[in-house]
């Protein structure tokens, strides 16, 4: 009778603990992606809905882009969602023209991006390395005296409407995207094979507030060299940010200037 009850026992806690391991194996799985990603802060924008770890910011996010880099990375295994690898090349550069291999890398492909095969078309196929952009962003009402720094990667279905925006921006302002205020949002019009809505970026107007244009200039010479950071950790997916606030970038106001823009949906900070 003793032995009975020891084992009902021993086979409760074995559920227990099982369902304990289940749940740290999970949370080891989000924090080894976000350390590829850039930090617990790193924003993803996945299926219509804009993330930091599991909290959902909104489907829009309103930002200055202080900068941004090219990125290529190159997996030999097919993509697993559920296993989070480092690429086995990837190069990060300022200029397209400029890429090639990490130092960091062990397998280099080619000497260089623009040499290798593997960025190019075969038939239907796609590259087997892919292309993205790394984004630096603050909010556009950012806390001046302590401003977070966000980035976010561009995946290879949102580069359409993205080699479009900079150039745009150029034309109709005369100025870089740190100059401006930027909508980052939803594309439904235009979906992925998959269904998913494409990213689609939008000017909301220059920035007319001495004070935070000086402050945009300022925080991209000091943290541009972030956007060539080497992934350095284990994880995969989407490249954004340094701390959560829990709070949605967004608003009316830029310096106690409105913008011409909608009302956000989410008002919390990324």
């Amino acid at each position: 009778m003793v032995g009975k009850k020891l084992a009902k026992k021993s086979n409760k806690q074995l559920t227990s603990i099982e369902s304990m391991k289940a749940e740290l194996r999970k949370e080891t799985a989000q924090k080894q992606a976000q350390e590829l990603l850039g930090g617990g802060d790193f924003i993803r924008a996945l299926k219509g809905k804009f993330l930091i770890g599991e909290e959902e910011l909104g489907e829009e996010i309103t930002a200055i882009i202080l900068g941004f880099a090219h990125e290529k990375t190159y997996y030999k295994a097919p993509y697993d969602p559920s296993d989070f690898v480092l690429p086995d090349c990837y190069a990060v550069s300022m200029h397209e023209k400029d890429l090639l291999p990490h130092e960091k890398v062990l397998e280099p492909q080619s000497d260089t991006c623009g040499s290798c095969d593997l960025k190019n078309w075969h038939d239907e196929e796609k590259p087997e390395c892919s292309a993205r952009r790394r984004l630096l962003l603050i909010e556009h009402d950012c806390d001046r005296q302590n401003p977070t720094i966000y980035k976010m990667s561009v995946s290879p279905s949102g580069l359409k409407a993205w080699r479009q925006y900079p150039n745009f921006v150029e034309k109709e302002t005369g100025l870089q995207l740190r100059g401006v205020i930027t909508t980052i949002s939803w594309n439904y019009e235009d979906k992925t094979i998959h269904g998913d809505p494409k990213l689609k970026f939008d000017l909301v107007s220059e920035i007319d507030d001495p004070a935070l244009f000086a402050l945009s200039v300022e925080l991209y010479a000091k943290h541009k060299s972030e956007l060539l950071e080497p992934i350095q950790a284990i994880g995969s997916g989407d490249l954004v940010n340094k701390k959560a606030e829990g709070k949605k970038v967004g608003g009316k106001k830029v310096g106690g200037k409105k913008v011409k823009s909608e009302k956000p949906k989410n008002k919390r900070r990324y």
